[in-house]
């Protein structure tokens, strides 16, 4: 059965005079729909009778075909004008935006140069040698970093209190050198943490210019010290000259202090020069783009000189403003001239448009009548509510009218508290509301409906009523409660099949290996020689390996520990076996589960999903650790499952039988499932499952 209604909540339905008027209306909606079918074709007659008697073609005088000709001219000239301003106004919107989304570009690049080059800096800073004071072994370490990293000018190791250089790349280890100047270096700036400075004049860090890369770091005996990095400006001119600029467009790379660190080849700022002093004349007359550098709080701006870059659309401006004047005087003339006929016109398509209304509005009570929906309306105004006849038939209300008093009487408790929330509430937000509730008839069944309604409000904006539909969907519901409790009982077989499986793997299957391997170990003992001892030997191993398995596959099963020691206690084990297993490492934490037993179907549940989500982690998901929290609220159970891996990418296959599998249990107990994922940075899911604290068993054994 359809229970979509928003089409139908969108209409406005009649709102009537009185509700016996409402009554008869829709007993005779076919009748009032075929009778104003017939007045649109009584109108449609006496049309073409206007048409064929009216006035003569020999009334048309030269001036009406001039009219006509000269109206339809006007708007092509403005139209053709209008459209030559947008054109010309989209494409400098369009120049800007290119060059938004370049700049842009570059400025993501060099934030993620930045990051790589913070965390290679970051990489010398925790060298062994330098919290140990091997500071001539960490000098030869040193010395093939600019090797592998060419864009690196200088490395300098320094007492981040005194300044005092410890060791200087460009000079021989041991040379007694002068104190480094560490005013670039932010307060507060702690170990395992990189500051990017701004440019640096030829000489301070490195032979030229340069860029200070600075990482606090622990020498011996706790000694603060500072691993200076002279980062080669060079690669930053490269990022800005690949950006692609256009040509007329001038870019250059600002420091945190507004220095300029690189430029393209038409900018005339000069590098080392504080725009804000360089431009302080040409404030006004050029535009500017700018983009945050976020790893070193730097800025790459880009501006263009405004007469560049509104020559177009001041061109178009003034074609527009001496031939639009012309145009819009000559439609004031043409508009004086046919205002008396638009009038007579407008007058009959307004009559015209009434009577279609009607009949359209009859014809919509009539779909409704055959799709079997109830119309409602409440009037916020007169504190009314009124219906049509299935609306008060799925009430199991009798007369003309709906009484506010005895139709609340017929909502379970809390219902009708929820239901008059969600009107209020949709009257604050101006949106539709719908609401699923059960109601109990006069006659003492129940029923579940669907209500939707759509608030209307005044110019004031103030609620004045609300329109909307109802519709029976008890059926539906009915289906939804069979089809659980089909999963449940499903759920209940497996289970039992498991642990029929499970016993007869341990207790038959079992046996008999243990069987063979008494016989064998007889056989051994009769059989005497040192060229048949090694095969003994391997055959003890495979029943010893073919007894694990049995045992792994019985416990997967249907584990003995959920039975014997409870949720908590059968998961421990089988992270201990998992563990094993895979070679993940593994954190787990449980809340308010010690000593205490849930009801079976909450604890099988709650065990198989977190099977499910183990497995598909070692999988799928590539991961080196996970982290398991499991925590026992007062009525829910939270389950929380991390791990490192690669998360759920787009090129994930959507509807996983592992996930399907995992969201029909929870459906079956009223849980849900929330799962949290980026690309490259791990997956968490999250599940809750209500537990009412009446059924909590006890102890655990």
């Amino acid at each position: 059965m359809e229970t979509e209604v928003r089409g139908y909540g969108r209409r406005r339905l009649p709102r009537l005079a009185s509700p016996k008027a409402h009554f008869d209306e829709t007993r005779s909606v076919d009748a009032l729909a075929l009778a104003l079918a017939g007045k649109r074709r009584q109108m449609g007659a006496g049309s073409q009778a206007d048409e064929a008697g009216g006035r003569p073609l020999s009334r048309l005088s030269l001036r009406t075909f001039v009219i006509v000709g000269l109206s339809a001219v006007v708007p092509l000239v403005l139209l053709s004008l209008v459209f030559g301003y947008r054109a010309s106004t989209q494409q400098r919107q369009s120049a800007e935006f290119q060059v938004a989304m370049r700049i842009d570009g570059a400025a993501h690049r060099l934030d993620s140069i930045l990051s790589a080059q913070s965390a290679a800096v970051l990489g010398v800073a925790g060298f062994r040698s330098v919290s140990l004071g091997d500071y001539p072994h960490l000098y030869e370490h040193l010395q093939v970093m600019p090797a592998r990293h060419p864009e690196w000018g200088n490395i300098i190791l320094a007492d981040e209190e005194t300044g005092e250089r410890i060791m200087d790349l460009r000079s021989p280890f041991g040379r007694l050198l002068p104190p480094l100047d560490l005013s670039g270096l932010p307060a507060g700036t702690g170990t395992g943490s990189v500051a990017i400075g701004g440019i640096a004049p030829p000489g301070l860090f490195s032979k030229g210019r340069s860029i200070p890369l600075y990482a606090p770091a622990l020498g011996k005996d706790g000694r603060k010290l500072v691993v200076v990095v002279a980062l080669d400006p060079s690669s930053i001119e490269t990022v800005l000259e690949e950006a692609g600029l256009p040509a007329d467009w001038r870019g250059a790379v600002l420091d945190s202090d507004g220095m300029v660190m690189a430029r393209t080849d038409n900018s005339p700022l000069a590098v080392g020069e504080k725009p804000a002093d360089a431009r302080r004349a040409d404030e006004g007359q050029t535009f500017s783009l700018g983009s945050k550098i976020f790893q070193a709080r730097w800025t790459m701006q880009c501006d263009i000189p405004r007469a560049l870059l509104d020559r177009q659309v001041n061109e178009a401006w003034w074609l527009m403003l001496v031939l639009g004047g012309g145009a819009l005087g000559l439609a004031v003339l043409l508009a004086s001239l046919v205002a008396r006929d638009m009038a007579e016109r407008r007058q009959l398509e307004l009559r015209h448009a009434d009577q279609r209304l009607q009949a359209s509005e009859a014809w919509r009570l009539l779909a409704l009548d055959a799709a079997d929906i109830g119309t409602w309306h409440w009037d916020a105004v007169s504190g009314t509510l009124q219906g049509c006849d299935r609306c008060r038939h799925l009430f199991g209300l009798t007369g003309p009218s709906l009484a506010l008093k005895p139709l609340l009487g017929l909502f379970f408790p809390g219902e009708a508290r929820a239901v008059i929330g969600a009107v209020l509430a949709s009257y604050r937000a101006g949106v539709p509301f719908e609401r699923e509730f059960r109601i109990r008839l006069p006659s003492g069944e129940q029923r579940w409906v669907q209500l939707y309604g759509r608030p209307l409000f005044d110019e004031q904006r103030q609620p004045i009523g609300t329109y909307g539909v109802l519709i029976d969907i008890d059926e539906q519901k009915r289906a939804d409660a069979d089809h659980r409790s089909l999963l449940g009982r499903l759920h209940s077989a497996q289970e039992e099949e498991r642990l029929r499986i499970s016993r007869e793997l341990h207790d038959r299957v079992g046996q008999s290996v243990t069987s063979l391997s008494l016989a064998v170990k007889k056989l051994e003992a009769t059989v005497k020689g040192e060229s048949l001892s090694g095969n003994f030997e391997d055959i003890k191993a495979m029943i010893l390996e073919i007894s694990r398995d049995l045992h792994r596959a019985a416990v997967e099963l249907r584990p003995t520990a959920l039975d014997d020691f409870g949720l908590q206690g059968a998961i421990e084990t089988y992270l201990r076996e998992w563990k094993e297993r895979t070679g993940l490492a593994t954190e787990t934490f449980f809340t308010g589960l010690d000593g205490t037993r849930l009801p079976a179907l909450v604890e099988t549940t709650a065990y198989r999903i977190t099977v499910e989500l183990l497995t598909n982690i070692v999988r799928h998901a590539e991961a080196s650790a996970v982290s398991l929290t499991m925590t026992l609220r007062t009525d829910l159970l939270v389950l929380i499952v991390e791990d490192n891996g690669r998360g759920i990418t787009e090129s994930a296959p959507h509807g996983h039988l592992g996930l399907l599998g995992i969201r029909e249990r929870l459906e079956l107990i009223g849980g849900e499932m929330k799962i949290e994922s980026a690309a490259g940075e791990g997956t968490a899911v999250f599940v809750r499952i209500p537990v009412p604290g009446s059924l909590l068993i006890g102890e655990a054994a």
